[in-house]
């Protein structure tokens, strides 16, 4: 792989390696080695920290052999020209669908101009598609394009290495008036033993009448009007949606053409005529007589049905709900359709289940009043419905970590979304 694959481009790249070298399918004897293999390396390439550890370290080994041979200088790994000042940046883009948000990093040694570039791009996709999912979609977007705009995330000591990297590189080229700037710019790292290797070549280069040279300046120093065209970014879609919803109030006829049309929801997906004042489906069940009601209602969390047998897993649901009255959450078997597991979520309160199996499943909820006598069901179902696409639940073991799932859903309005929760009827969900 690219130093500046993506990671997508990553994950595409492990399955199809996953495919050829697993111990079930390959003929080869060291297939199981390999695989093990292959999933170590992709354990450290799937994680934006992990893996700037392991590009920048790179430089690190290089530059200790010195002795031996003289280290090339440091590329951009965007346009692929020498840098003098590169830096390992983590920029991150956040993408919301309904209620799910995520961070999708985007990373690798850049020069100034690249690394510009792609903060931009990164904040562009934020700005376009993270709003859409309460209540983490507006908080990552506001933070990651601050973030972005401020250089994004530069892991400690990445810099130390790659600038003592060149400054190592330019003295075999003889450049040795930018080796002695750059040696400059590390000799007080964190790192004691770079900070002590630039100190002797700076007095090595003394020696050789270098001196009075004076400080590089900063590339990547903080511009104002970078943050502004960054903020820009993050005001004009929520400016937009003001705008609209003003002309839409007052009735004055049509707007304008908007030029933030663009950043609204896919034309195919985002057609809804009337924003719904809640998750809970239109779908109302009319109202039974007297019916007896749950003598000691349980609390918040609790768990109404388990047919969870055993379990070693740890993969979990929360749930947020900020919809118009008690939820009760069921998680159903995608194939056989089973209820696996309910669980009682409060009015404006947050449950998590915890002792989910792997495997794929079916997310349902409804709204009610009072819990019925069994205190397993509302006397009165309000309204039901099902999030649209199978969830996966899956737990990892590389000998080292065990690694699961976790899944947060807030059941809260999102006006204008581009997904919506099926709607299904009362059999559908009180079925066991």
């Amino acid at each position: 792989m690219k130093p500046s694959a993506s990671a997508e481009e990553i994950k595409s790249a492990f399955r199809r390696l996953a495919k050829t070298l697993h111990p079930d399918v390959s003929t080869d004897a060291n297939a199981k080695a390999k695989f093990q293999a292959a999933n170590e390396a992709y354990e450290v390439l799937s994680d934006a920290n992990a893996r700037a550890g392991y590009d920048s370290l790179g430089y690190e080994q290089e530059s200790a052999e010195e002795e031996v041979r003289a280290p090339e200088p440091v590329k951009c790994s965007r346009c692929g020209n020498v840098t003098a000042q590169p830096r390992y940046a983590i920029y991150r883009s956040v993408v919301s669908v309904l209620v799910t948000t995520v961070r999708n990093p985007i990373q690798g040694i850049f020069c100034a101009a690249c690394g510009r570039q792609t903060a931009l791009k990164a904040s562009l996709i934020s700005a376009v598609a993270g709003w859409w999912a309460v209540p983490w979609g507006p908080i990552y977007t506001v933070a990651e394009i601050y973030r972005n705009a401020n250089g994004g995330r530069q892991p400690p000591g990445a810099k130390e290495r790659l600038l003592w990297t060149n400054a190592l590189a330019f003295l075999g080229l003889g450049q040795l008036k930018l080796s002695y700037a750059l040696a400059r710019e590390v000799r007080k790292t964190a790192n004691e033993e770079i900070g002590d290797a630039a100190s002797k070549l700076m007095e090595f280069l003394r020696g050789r009448g270098i001196k009075d040279v004076p400080p590089l300046q900063d590339s990547w120093r903080f511009s104002f009007g970078n943050l502004a065209i960054h903020l820009g970014l993050l005001a004009a879609l929520p400016l937009a949606l003001f705008i609209a919803l003003q002309y839409s109030q007052t009735g004055t006829g049509s707007l304008p053409a908007n030029p933030f049309d663009s950043y609204g929801p896919p034309p195919a997906t985002s057609v809804v005529s009337t924003p719904p004042e809640s998750y809970a489906p239109s779908t109302v069940i009319p109202a039974t007589a007297a019916l007896a009601t749950c003598a000691r209602p349980p609390g918040n969390g609790a768990v109404l049905q388990d047919n969870v047998s055993w379990s070693v897993k740890s993969n979990a649901l929360e749930i947020h709900n900020g919809g118009g009255g008690d939820a009760i959450i069921k998680i159903r078997d995608v194939t056989t359709g089973g209820l696996l597991v309910s669980f009682l979520v409060q009015k404006d309160a947050t449950a998590t289940y915890s002792n989910i199996p792997d495997g794929q499943y079916r997310i349902q909820y409804g709204f009610g009043g009072s819990l019925a006598e069994d205190c397993t069901s509302f006397t009165k179902l309000t309204g039901a419905g099902e999030f649209p696409a199978p969830n996966e639940f899956t737990t990892t073991n590389d000998g080292f970590y065990i690694r699961t799932t976790i899944l947060s859903f807030t059941l809260y309005t999102v006006p204008n979304g581009n997904v919506r929760p099926a709607t299904i009827d009362a059999a559908q969900f009180n079925t066991n």
